[in-house]
């Protein structure tokens, strides 16, 4: 790995602030969008009221002297005037969102690009791209979903193993009426999936705390593992983590205090809810911290914060190539 020193001393101050140029521009063409917006939602609300307190008589009636002062001497004037007013939302709308796409590809690829290059020059990012639906469901982490999105795929080798991860957003849209839905969030973070041939299968270690679930608890977002044992021990990593199997044999085997202290680390390290499963020779680490790649909008692009990203992933590389390989594989031979 490449001494992150070379990775700031790159980005350099110009960069910085031909960053922080991008950001303004778009964090003002969204408040200008988001005020015009509101006023538009007024205007309608303030009818509407109009409407229901006057009565469409009396309401109408006030409002005739105008309409027949400024468009009753053409019936074109509305329409044309109309049009003009939705082109020119149309075109502020896509500048806004030109805007927006210009300050995250730039951050993305002046930073994002060139941080994991540092951190491991293997490691192959495409912010477009994110690990497939399919992959997301092999994990056997969460409950259905029917919304899946992702970007900032990253693909790489650690020790001859094949490793991939990106940002990931699962949740679960459902109806709750003729005109109505509610959408759940099932996950947001991280989400890896390393290649690594083992003699375990059908292992899931979740937090204790996300195993809720039923009337008047949070929604629960995790699989229900039906048909899966539940090993119950009472040690501290019991209470911090369930484990679901096939056998349990198996998940003793595996589940050494080496690797449950490793995975209580890397819980603590990281200050993040994590999830884990072994399945059809696949590790898949999910971490619950967010859009993590995306760049700041609303403050300043701060030196210290970028400071902070890279010692996130500098300790999850650290994790996967130090932390789970040895201990995963050392107990698969």
């Amino acid at each position: 790995m490449e001494d992150i020193k070379y990775f700031f001393q790159e980005i350099g101050s110009r960069t910085l602030k031909d960053l922080e140029k991008k950001r303004k521009a778009f964090f003002y063409t969204e408040v200008v969008c988001s005020v015009v917006a509101l006023l538009f939602v007024s205007c309608i609300v303030l009818i509407i009221a109009g409407l229901v307190y006057y009565g469409k008589e009396e309401f109408g009636g006030k409002f005739l002297p105008i309409y027949e002062k400024y468009f009753a001497h053409s019936t074109q004037l509305p329409w044309v005037l109309g049009f003009f007013i939705a082109l020119l939302i149309l075109l502020f709308f896509m500048f806004y969102l030109w805007l927006k796409q210009r300050y995250t590809n730039a951050f993305k690829d002046k930073i994002n690009k060139k941080l994991f290059y540092h951190l491991n020059p293997n490691i192959k990012y495409n912010p477009k791209e994110y690990i497939s639906e399919e992959d997301f469901k092999n994990s056997g982490l969460f409950q259905s979903f029917n919304n899946y999105t992702g970007n900032d795929h990253c693909l790489g080798a650690i020790k001859d193993y094949s490793l991939e991860f990106s940002e990931i957003k699962a949740s679960m849209t459902r109806s709750s009426g003729e005109y109505g839905s509610s959408t759940t969030l099932l996950f947001h973070g991280l989400f890896t999936k390393l290649s690594l041939p083992s003699a375990w299968e059908g292992i899931y270690i979740v937090p204790e705390k996300e195993d809720v679930g039923g009337l008047f608890l949070k929604p629960r977002n995790i699989n229900s593992f039906k048909g899966k044992k539940k090993w119950e021990a009472q040690t501290n990593f019991d209470q911090k983590f369930n484990v679901y199997c096939d056998n349990i044999s198996q998940a003793q085997q595996y589940l050494t205090d080496e690797v449950k202290n490793n995975i209580l680390n890397i819980s603590h390290l990281l200050n993040k809810n994590i999830y884990l499963s072994i399945k059809n020779s696949c590790l898949y680490l999910a971490i619950e911290c967010g859009a993590f790649f995306e760049p700041p909008v609303r403050k300043a692009i701060q030196i210290d914060e970028i400071k902070k990203s890279s010692e996130f992933f500098i300790s999850f590389i650290d994790i996967v190539s130090s932390s789970l390989i040895p201990s995963f594989s050392k107990h698969s031979q």
